[in-house]
Parts: structure tokens; C-alpha cells; sequence
């Protein structure tokens, strides 16, 4: 069976190798490539002896060969062994989903239909798959591998995807009955290489946690963090204990210790690196211009200036239309200057703001004060800046989601970086 080629792209990428402290821990047995290896229809795994999960999958996609097929059931993979897999018995009746590491619709790919869904049907193995929490695994990590399914900034439209599950040092154990208990990752990483239209190695990698408040709030209505991160291959490894071909972490554009000369030029802030920069549309992510010049970043100053946005009415009682708001608050001692600050939406849209606040004075921005922003009632994402520009700082970000939305209710931002919660 073919498994991952790495070959696939016009730069050879090889499978990422073991740490020292990680090698012994791969499963390794009879009937696996090299012994540890398990090749399925365009991806290859390496499986965690312990953990029962992958280490990762490495996945090769055509996007032009991509077909909808039907999906077949969950099943075990005898080749590895049903001691080595989590089987059903972990996602019974609970809030854990089968996160597919080789994602089923990137992986249905082929010359004829048939091609594509004998590739879909080989996603369909436990040892495909990592306890993932539902809506988690239902939004933001989703849209990620719908963005990598549509993602055409490369004229050969082939990717190579690396994914694979980060275990923290207090993990959740999901026990049913009296099996075995089985941790539960603290969060997962996505590598995506290609080669972009100037015929050059383009690199992202992305790490999305599940622990922070994910556990706390079963209902989904709390402040669950669904943040996604453009971060640096680096950090992956040193959180994984992969070693990733050197060209895929010499290409990423994030960068993980900084040097005077990025700090300058970058306008990367000192206690910055490694680099992990929040994702929510494909317009945030980093990379770098056509000749592979780095792209300077935002000068964030959340962390310098005591204004935040506190509070957000996207969906108010009798209609939205002049009664949306936006609740600004000054929490230095002294006097701010807003005078042509910016407040923007989710998809751009901005409003210039004026006039200037005391110490722990409010603003509240309204009506024809919203300018061109509408709240978005299925979520959106609300940036403060100090200015327009290339000059221009980020004061405060805060994003909520469509859970969060009630009608008449004020979303409350409690504090700075803080995901949504709702209020009476």
C-alpha cells in the first residue's frame, strides 16, 4: 500500500525522526516498514506505545484529484494490533470525537472515484484518530482543514500535512469501565507544506490547545478556548520530541529565538518569540513577500496600554440595526487620547474613533459611531488599534462566538485576551 511520499512535492520532505527520549516509546512489531511504520492509501503513521495515538500522520493531497465520496464505519487496524488503538469504547456517549489526523475529505483523492474512496476508507482506522474534544474538533480545528482542502497558492495544488497530538505534563485520562485509562492530548499541531507560485518551499504550521477551560464547560456555552496559533516548527518539535526535516523548519516564517536584528526590523517585541500568533481567517497568517522578504508584524501593545474592549451587544432586543455596541474602557490613571484610533471587524470593516478618555471612563460605540462594523451574530473578532497604517499597535483583541450570542444580552470580555462570556 502506498503510505506518504516523500517525494510527492518537488522538494524532497522526509518523514520527521524520533528524539533520543522519544524513539522508545514508538511502537514498534513485525508487519510495520522499517518496523514502526504503518503505510495507509496516501499517508503513513507512527504510533505512541504508550498513548495508544499517533505520533503523527504524515498526509500527501492532489487537491485536484479530490472527490465527495461516502464515508465508511470506524474500525481497528489488525496490522497494528486492537492493544495499540484506542477503539470505540473511548468516544462512547461522551464529549470526545475520532480526531482524524489524516483528514478523511483532503485524503479522498485519485484518478477515478473508486481510487478516492478506497483513500477515504483508509482514514477510517483508530489509528488514525485522537481523543479530541467535540467543539473543538467541530470549529476552529475544521476550518483549519477546510482552509488546507481549498488552499490553491500553489499551481500544482499538491500539499504535504503533517498532523499529529502534543500530550501536556497533567492530562485528562478518559477510563471506560475497566480499561485501560487513556490520556488525552493537550493539543494539536499541523504542518502544511507546498510550493507556492514563485516555484519556492512555503511552510506553515499551526498548534491548537484544548486544555485551557476546554474541560471546565461541557454545555459549550462558557469561555472554552478555541484559538488556533501560527506558530514555529521549532516549537513543535520541542513539544512533540519530532524532528522535522531541516528544510521544513529553515522555511517556516515565525521564528522561535529572537535576535536584535528581528526585533528591529520584524517589530517583533522582545518577550515575543517563540513566535505564536492568533489565527481566525486566513488574512492573519504570516508569511513572506514574492522575493521572501519577512513580513513585519503587528506592533502588539496589549500588554503596554490599559484600554480594553469590555463588552460587545452583537444581537439586541427588536432588530440590530443601530443598537448594536462596542463598550471601551480606560483602566490607566490617567488621561487616554483616542483621536483617531481604530476599531475594526471581523472582516475589515472599520470606524475611526475620536475625543479622548478619563481614568475608568467607558465609551460606548454606537449607531453611526459603528461606521461601517457590523456585529457578527454567528461570532466575530474586534481589534482595537491606536492609529492606521503601518505605525499603528494593536491595543486589544477580544472574539466571541456564535454560542455566546444571546438575544438582548451583552457579551462581557472580563479581561484583556479573554475569550466571551456571557451576561445577564
Amino acid at each position: 500500500m502506498q503510505g506518504y511520499d516523500e517525494n510527492f512535492l518537488p522538494e524532497h520532505i522526509a518523514l520527521p525522526r524520533f528524539s533520543i527520549g522519544m524513539e522508545s516509546r514508538v511502537l514498534k512489531q513485525d508487519g510495520l516498514r522499517d518496523g514502526m511504520y504503518r503505510d495507509y492509501i496516501h499517508y503513513t503513521v507512527a504510533m505512541h506505545r504508550d498513548r495508544r495515538s499517533p505520533f503523527f500522520a504524515a498526509l500527501n493531497i492532489d487537491q485536484k484529484l479530490v472527490k465527495s465520496v461516502t464515508r465508511s464505519d470506524w474500525d481497528t487496524d489488525d496490522s497494528i494490533g486492537p492493544e495499540n488503538q484506542l477503539d470505540n469504547d473511548y468516544y462512547y456517549k461522551n464529549r470526545w470525537d475520532k480526531g482524524h489526523l489524516a483528514m478523511r475529505a483532503n485524503a479522498a483523492w485519485g484518478e477515478t472515484s473508486r481510487e478516492a474512496r478506497y483513500a477515504s476508507d483508509a482514514t477510517m482506522f483508530y489509528s488514525n484518530a485522537a481523543l479530541q474534544f467535540s467543539s473543538f474538533n467541530r470549529t476552529e480545528w475544521k476550518a483549519l482543514e477546510e482552509w488546507v482542502q481549498t488552499r490553491v497558492d500553489t499551481d500544482s495544488h499538491k500539499i504535504t500535512v503533517f498532523t499529529g497530538p502534543i500530550y501536556g505534563e497533567d492530562s485528562v485520562f478518559v477510563a471506560p469501565g475497566d480499561l485501560k485509562p487513556a490520556a488525552v492530548p493537550a493539543a494539536f499541531f499541523k504542518i502544511i507544506c507546498l510550493i507556492n507560485k514563485q516555484g519556492k518551499l512555503d511552510v506553515r504550521a499551526f498548534l491548537g490547545p484544548q486544555d485551557r477551560d476546554a474541560f471546565a464547560d461541557w454545555q459549550d456555552t462558557g469561555p472554552v478556548n478555541h484559538q488556533l496559533y501560527q506558530t514555529t516548527v521549532a516549537e513543535i518539535e520541542q513539544r512533540t520530541g519530532l524532528m522535522f526535516d531541516e528544510k521544513v523548519a529553515d522555511t517556516n516564517p515565525l521564528y522561535f529565538h529572537p535576535t536584535d536584528e528581528r526585533i528591529k526590523k520584524l517589530k517583533i517585541a522582545p518577550n515575543g518569540f517563540p513566535e505564536n500568533i492568533p489565527i481566525d481567517r486566513p488574512a492573519d497568517l504570516v508569511g513572506r513577500t514574492a522575493d521572501g522578504a519577512d513580513i513585519p508584524r503587528d506592533v502588539l501593545a496589549d500588554s503596554d496600554e490599559s484600554v480594553f474592549i469590555v463588552g460587545a451587544l452583537p444581537n439586541p432586543t427588536g432588530g440590530d440595526r443601530g443598537r448594536e455596541w462596542v463598550s471601551i474602557l480606560n483602566l490607566k490613571d490617567t488621561t487616554v487620547d483616542i483621536a483617531g484610533w481604530v476599531l475594526e471587524d471581523r472582516s475589515g470593516r472599520k470606524t475611526t474613533l475620536s475625543g479622548s478618555l478619563e481614568p475608568g471612563e467607558a465609551i460606548r460605540v454606537q449607531g453611526q459611531n459603528l461606521g461601517s462594523i457590523q456585529l457578527g451574530n454567528n461570532g466575530d473578532i474586534l481589534t482595537l488599534w491606536d492609529g492606521a497604517g503601518q505605525q499603528r499597535r494593536r491595543i486589544d483583541r477580544v472574539r466571541y462566538e456564535k454560542r455566546h450570542v444571546q438575544e438582548g444580552k451583552a457579551i462581557i470580555f472580563p479581561r484583556a485576551h479573554q475569550d466571551a462570556t456571557d451576561e445577564d
